[in-house]
């Protein structure tokens, strides 16, 4: 798989200005403003880390840091938190390039509003209300079934995500990659000033990188990959 200049060059373009840095301690201007040498070097790693099929270990490092929910409400109860993962400005940019190479085989069915780009819950609803003002019209019943994937995220099994990733003809590359990164996913929780020792990550799909499409495309397959 080729990685050009251009494809780095659109990855950084999509990086998100004045976030938390990483286990690296850079943060995205660091790249924007940066001289363009680093560009032809992160084109030679990324090429290399694809042809090898191995990132580096700082890549699956994320730092993950509570927020208050409701700062009056009771701040002992864990409900009350919401976690947020920091993860190497770098492996960002890695992620949005493996968008740009391998999202169309990703796909899915164009019905579906929830986990895609442009579309969302205001979509849903129309179509769900347009369908029940169809056959209410017509003197006929609806019954609603609804799941609840709130906890989608952190509850995929790694094995079959990546089963599901063969099972849909993507270029070997991409699982390899994978399959290399997520054998390794690790977290330290930071309170305060305070780092937490480092612990596994088994199942769920990786957050706190930029490339929020990267993990929407896994969402799309969560269904078929939940334990």
């Amino acid at each position: 798989m080729c990685v050009t200049v251009e494809d780095i060059e659109a990855a950084i373009k999509n990086l998100k200005k004045n976030k938390a840095a990483g286990t690296d301690h850079i943060v995205a201007e660091h790249v924007i403003y940066s001289h363009p040498c680093p560009v032809v070097i992160l084109k030679l790693l990324f090429y290399m880390m694809l042809l090898h099929g191995y990132v580096p270990n700082d890549f699956a490092t994320g730092i993950i840091v509570p927020l208050i929910k409701d700062k009056s409400g009771d701040l002992s109860s864990v409900e009350n938190y919401r976690p947020i993962t920091h993860s190497p400005v770098i492996s960002k940019i890695f992620e949005s390039v493996l968008v740009i190479k391998y999202g169309e085989f990703l796909n899915v069915n164009d019905k579906q509003f929830g986990f895609k780009k442009n579309t969302g819950f205001s979509n849903a609803i129309f179509v769900l209300c347009n369908v029940i003002e169809y056959f209410n019209e017509r003197g006929n019943n609806v019954y609603l079934a609804s799941l609840d994937v709130t906890k989608a995220f952190d509850r995929v099994n790694h094995y079959q995500l990546y089963q599901t990733l063969m099972k849909r003809n993507v270029p070997i590359t991409f699982p390899n990659i994978i399959i290399n990164w997520y054998s390794k996913l690790t977290v330290m929780i930071r309170w305060n000033t305070a780092l937490s020792g480092i612990l596994r990550v088994r199942s769920g799909i990786r957050q706190g990188g930029y490339s929020h499409q990267f993990y929407l495309m896994f969402m799309l397959i969560c269904s078929l990959t939940m334990c």
